[in-house]
């Protein structure tokens, strides 16, 4: 079914290119339990707080791109005080225009705030060395998308 409370991108004529494909995929009968925000935000690791909101659209970022792909490369890290795990510790985050894949809007690694126990280094490549220097952290990063994203803003990837 339709969610109504949640926004459109309907505020530009690129955007409403994607209209379509937005509804879609909030009717896919999978959408329901694969993006229940709600419920991750209760599963998070006590400790971690890591949900951000985007703003209303509007002139602010009217020359941003209506649609971004991304992807994010995790870690597992573990809270030197209680010992509590996040296996999902953002260490990489890229951000591409999804009209023009071409241009790169962020490509960096990513500082996480607890030490790292697995890098997965077997997955995502990231060792040890390659986080040493990095000072970008998650804050950063949450910086960014809210300043690219509004409520309209659609996003693929992972």
């Amino acid at each position: 079914h339709q969610h109504p409370a949640l926004p459109l991108p309907t505020s530009t004529e690129d955007g409403r290119k994607w209209k379509d494909a937005v509804i879609q995929t909030r009717a896919h009968d999978r959408y329901e339990a694969s993006f229940d925000f709600e419920r991750c935000k209760e599963n998070e690791p006590e400790g971690v707080e890591s949900w951000i909101k985007a703003k209303p659209y509007g002139q602010w970022c009217a020359n941003n791109p209506p649609a971004i792909s991304i992807d994010c490369e995790m870690c597992e890290t573990r809270d030197p005080v209680t010992g509590v795990n996040d296996a999902k510790a953002l260490c990489r985050i890229s951000v591409v225009n999804a009209v023009n894949p071409e241009e790169v809007l962020l490509d960096t690694l990513v500082k996480p705030a607890w030490p790292v126990v697995d890098y997965r280094t077997r997955i995502n490549g990231i060792k040890a060395e390659h986080l040493e220097t990095v000072q970008f952290t998650l804050r950063h990063a949450q910086a960014f998308m809210m300043a690219l994203c509004s409520e309209e803003t659609v996003i693929t990837g992972h």
